[in-house]
């Protein structure tokens, strides 16, 4: 678990299928959703109220969980429904909050806001009274994913973030960051940054920027630049050796995130820093994006927290 300011964030690292985000219109505003959806609970206090212009097409965050499995969640400290434990497709936080009305009733609130890698959000909600907490009333809502930033959008939040990016990785140089996985430097970084937002679980990591699927289908909404993230899966790199014929370079198997210090778009080559988990500590890497042969190459743009209103 990582701490964004007085929330937690929860994420576990495995290999899990996953839906990229698609592209749709640009937001009217920078970063900021602009529909609201009503509380599901009268008293319910949390983050902004938020009624719908709905974004066309399924999202992952439509599927009603099974929220009532298992024992009394809302009692433990910082945990989800069942349902939502242990996924590594998505990113959690909980918040609790206490009211006192007269005559002594004091109702205790707990929501949980959950994340998936499309970056559409169910919010849970448990509401109960503190002298009698089996009887919870539980509600759900959804919201779709939030539209992608502009290509104006995305060129400010680089100059807002992409040297802090570069300059926390490089203080990490040498060193386990975590429990040596990628995805731990990445994790690290971002709790860094004033408001950006944690990666929603082991594949999505901000904005789309550039997808790039074996070198046979690519996308891109931006130049890639420093202080992107690369999101590497079952990637295969295949390079001309000369007399030594060709060598083969794999990739992603489990998924591997780096943070890219440069982009040579002439060559085609990316220089990162990285946290590889045989090594276990920071170093320098390239990849040369022309030899990729087969597998998924995505580049992402971190995001604050008020691009899906958090």
């Amino acid at each position: 678990m990582t701490s964004f300011g007085n929330r937690t964030s929860a994420y576990y690292a495995h290999e899990e299928p996953h839906v990229f985000p698609s592209p749709s219109s640009p937001a009217p505003s920078p970063f900021r959703r602009t529909y609201t959806e009503r509380q599901s609970l009268d008293a319910a206090p949390g983050r902004g109220s938020l009624d719908v212009a709905r974004r066309d097409g399924p999202y992952l965050a439509m599927k009603e969980e099974n929220i009532l499995e298992g024992h009394q969640w809302w009692l433990e400290p910082v945990a989800p429904p069942s349902a939502f434990k242990n996924r590594p497709d998505l990113v959690f936080e909980v918040e609790d909050s206490t009211s006192t009305k007269r005559g002594g009733r004091t109702t205790i609130t707990r929501e949980v806001y959950v994340l998936y890698g499309d970056y559409s959000q169910t919010i849970i909600t448990a509401q109960y009274d503190r002298d009698d907490p089996s009887q919870a009333a539980l509600a759900q809502r959804h919201l779709p994913p939030p539209p992608p930033p502009s290509k104006n959008d995305l060129e400010l939040r680089h100059d807002q973030i992409g040297s802090q990016i570069i300059a926390i990785s490089q203080a990490k140089l040498g060193s386990c960051v975590g429990d040596g996985t990628s995805l731990a430097l990445i994790n690290e970084v971002f709790s860094k940054l004033d408001g950006c937002l944690p990666s929603a679980g082991v594949r999505s990591h901000g904005a789309l920027v550039y997808s790039n699927l074996g070198n046979s289908s690519t996308t891109q909404f931006d130049e890639i630049r420093p202080g992107d993230v690369v999101a590497f899966r079952s990637a295969v790199f295949q390079i001309s050796g000369g007399l030594r014929g060709k060598s083969t370079t794999e990739v992603g198997k489990p998924d591997h995130v780096a943070v890219i210090q440069e982009w040579n778009g002439i060559k085609k080559k990316l220089k990162v820093l990285e946290q590889r988990r045989e090594h276990k500590k920071v170093a320098h890497n390239s990849y040369k994006i022309g030899d990729l042969k087969s597998g998924e190459v995505h580049v992402f743009r971190p995001m604050p927290r008020s691009w899906v209103d958090w």
